[in-house]
């Protein structure tokens, strides 16, 4: 493990995988030291409170004490420019997570963003309040919210979340390095789309999220391309 001289870095999340999980894979795999602090609630109403939060949300990475960067997105970029630098001065014998090509580098962003449209109806569904529908969904309380909460998790189930996955799947098609972007060694692409076909597939190691919300604990296993893509990404060295 490595960082640059002076340099510190220490992420702040709760003790589960979500947005957080790829972030540690990404910094493990690039062989950059950092202190993985696991949040409790108290611990991160004391950190928004502050003021430190830019939009008061976790993930946050602080680096060297001093600048704290928020946003899943924006942070793995980070970590994948800091790959550039050392792939650039021969200490990391990965290609950059983050690709110095525009083009390929762009084509990076859409997956990430394509990220965020695959789980943006179950985010919003289950932050029913957060994001202004609380008059019309939620898993508690009147009976008419829980049954229209129903019917937009079967929505995402049968029709969405679909979609979504065989554009991932039609991706894998295409590669001949098992990667998202056919690249020879993974992007921040793989990373931040792993741990959320993990989540879907009901990992062990968290609420399933597959019990009790309309979602099938199979959802992910039609698709042998992307299960691949799992083992590939967990096989790699940390």
């Amino acid at each position: 493990r490595e960082t640059m001289p002076g340099e510190t870095m220490e992420l702040f999340y709760f003790d589960v995988s979500a947005k957080g999980e790829c972030i540690r894979f990404a910094l493990a795999h690039a062989g950059i030291e950092f202190t993985d602090t696991r949040l409790t609630f108290q611990r991160f109403t004391e950190l928004k409170n502050s003021g430190e939060l830019a939009f008061g949300q976790v993930p946050a990475l602080k680096i060297n004490g001093t600048h704290t960067l928020v946003q899943t997105a924006a942070i793995l970029r980070y970590i994948g420019k800091l790959t550039q630098e050392r792939y650039a001065a021969g200490s990391n014998p990965y290609e950059p997570l983050y690709p110095t090509d525009p083009i390929l580098a762009a084509e990076v962003d859409a997956v990430v963003d394509q990220d965020t449209d695959l789980m943006a109806g179950f985010t919003v569904s289950t932050y029913s309040e957060r994001f202004g529908f609380g008059d019309l969904v939620a898993s508690d309380g009147p009976i008419k919210k829980r049954r229209q909460l129903n019917q937009v998790r079967n929505r995402l189930h049968d029709e969405v979340f679909p979609r979504h996955l065989s554009s991932l799947d039609n991706l894998l098609a295409k590669s001949e390095t098992g990667w998202l972007l056919g690249t020879k060694d993974p992007t921040i692409a793989d990373f931040i789309i792993v741990p959320t076909l993990q989540r879907l597939r009901c990992r062990a190691d968290g609420p399933p999220i597959g019990l009790g919300d309309g979602l099938s604990a199979g959802l992910i296993d039609r698709y042998p391309r992307l299960l691949a893509l799992i083992e590939r990404l967990m096989e790699l060295p940390r």
